[in-house]
C-alpha cells in the first residue's frame, strides 16, 4: 500500500528494508528475516503475496495518511512514514469491517433458511468458535480477513440471485471472484460457484461474469509483468514446489495442534451440516464441497510440514461460507446443539489466548 501509494511505484525495496531493520520489541526478532534479491529480469524487489489485500485497503490507507497530516500540520507530533501508527491502525480496522459485514451479510442470506435470529447466531458461533476469532482481530493485516469477508458476500449474493435481472448479478459475482483471486490465489477456485449457477441461465450471464473479473485479473497481470517480466509469473515459482503426489490431506484434517476438525470441531459439524442445506441448494453444497476438497489438496501438496503455520489452519478460512452454511442448518434441525456449539466458543478463546501467551506454541515453530 504505501509502494502504491506514497512512492507510485510497485518496487518494494524501501518497505522490506525498513522491516528489516525494524525490530520487535516484545522478541527482539527482525520484523523479516531477509531482503529479498531483485528479480533477475526486472531488477524490481517484489513480493510473492498477490496485490488484491493492498488494492482493498488502499482507501483505508489513504485515510490514514490525510489524518496523520492534518493531524501534523496541526501541531501534533504524529509518524508520516506510512509504516506505523495510523497507517496500520485504519487498514487494520478496515479489514475487520470487511470481515465482519461479509459475515452479516452472509448471516442475512441464509436467515431466509433458518430464520434470522437462529442465522445471527449460528453465524455468531462460527465466527467466534474458528479461526476467524483470530484473522478479523489479532490479526486482521493478514489477507484472510479479507478473502473471508469476500467469500461470504459472494455466496450470500449467490443465495440472493433472482431470475431476473440476472446479467447484473453475475457482473457483480465475477467482480467479487475477481478479487478473491488477486487476495489469495487459491480463492480462485470460488469461479467455479458463479459458473455453475449460470448453467441455468445462458452464455450472457458467462460473458457477465468475465466482464466483472476480467479488471481485476489485469490489475494482477500487470503487476506481474512489471515484477517479473510476464504476466503469468508469480513469485510462488522460486519458493514453493508442490509434491502433488504426495499431499498430507490427512495431516491438515486431524493434525492434533492444527488440523481443521480438531483444533476448531464447528468446522466439521459445518461440513456435516451442508446434507441438511442440500436438498434446497444442490448446486450450491455441491459447489462449496468442491471448494473445499480443491483448497484442501492444494495447501497440503503445498505446505505438507505444518498446515497453517498460525493459529488454526488459517489457509481455509475462506472457506467459512460452508461452515455458516451447514452449522445453521444443522443447529436449527437439532436445537440441542447450541450448548455445544456455546461451549466450543468458550474453547476456542481459551485456545486463542494461550497462542497469543505463547502457552500454545506454532508447530512450525517447534
Amino acid at each position: 500500500m504505501r509502494s502504491i501509494y506514497m512512492q507510485r511505484s510497485l518496487d518494494l525495496s524501501d518497505e522490506v528494508t525498513f522491516f528489516y531493520e525494524e525490530r520487535s520489541r516484545h522478541t527482539g526478532n527482525r520484523k523479516i528475516l531477509t531482503i529479498p534479491r531483485p528479480d533477475v529480469r526486472t531488477g524490481m524487489v517484489t513480493t510473492i503475496w498477490p496485490v488484491g489485500a493492498a488494492v482493498i485497503r488502499l482507501p483505508a490507507f489513504a485515510a490514514a495518511d490525510v489524518c496523520a497530516r492534518l493531524a501534523a500540520r496541526a501541531g501534533f507530533v504524529i509518524d508520516t512514514s506510512g509504516y506505523r501508527g495510523l497507517y496500520q491502525v485504519f487498514p487494520a480496522v478496515y479489514s475487520f469491517a470487511v470481515g465482519v459485514s461479509g459475515l452479516l451479510l452472509l448471516g442475512m442470506a441464509i436467515g431466509r433458511v433458518v430464520g434470522a435470529e437462529r442465522a445471527l447466531i449460528a453465524t455468531s458461533m462460527v465466527w467466534l468458535a474458528s479461526p476467524v476469532a483470530y484473522y478479523l482481530t489479532i490479526e486482521p493485516l493478514m489477507g484472510h480477513s479479507l478473502s473471508l469477508g469476500l467469500a461470504c458476500g459472494l455466496v450470500a449474493v449467490s443465495l440472493q440471485l433472482p431470475r431476473t435481472r440476472a446479467v447484473r448479478h453475475f457482473v457483480l459475482l465475477g467482480f467479487i471472484c475477481g478479487l478473491l483471486a488477486i487476495t489469495r490465489y487459491q480463492d480462485a477456485a470460488y469461479f467455479l460457484l458463479p459458473i455453475a449457477l449460470a448453467w441455468r441461465y445462458g452464455f450472457r450471464e458467462y460473458v457477465a461474469i468475465a466482464a466483472g473479473a476480467a479488471p481485476m485479473i489485469a490489475i494482477q497481470l500487470v503487476v506481474n509483468l512489471v515484477w517479473y517480466g510476464s504476466p503469468w509469473t508469480t513469485g510462488y515459482t522460486t519458493v514453493v514446489v508442490p509434491d502433488w503426489l504426495a499431499a498430507d490431506v490427512w495431516r491438515h484434517l486431524f493434525n492434533p495442534l492444527q488440523g481443521v476438525f480438531t483444533t476448531h470441531p464447528i468446522q466439521l459439524l459445518g461440513m456435516l451440516g451442508l446434507a441438511w442445506v442440500y436438498p434446497v441448494h444442490k448446486r450450491l453444497v455441491v459447489v462449496l464441497c468442491v471448494i473445499f476438497l480443491m483448497q484442501l489438496y492444494a495447501v497440503a501438496a503445498l505446505v505438507p510440514a505444518a498446515p497453517g503455520m498460525s493459529f488454526g489452519t488459517r489457509t481455509i478460512t475462506s472457506l467459512t461460507p460452508a461452515f455458516v452454511l451447514g452449522w445453521g442448518r444443522l443447529s436449527a434441525r437439532f436445537p440441542q446443539l447450541q450448548p455445544v456449539g456455546l461451549a466450543l466458543v468458550c474453547a476456542n478463546i481459551v485456545l486463542m489466548t494461550l497462542y497469543c501467551l505463547r502457552v500454545v506454541v506454532d508447530p512450525s515453530a517447534i
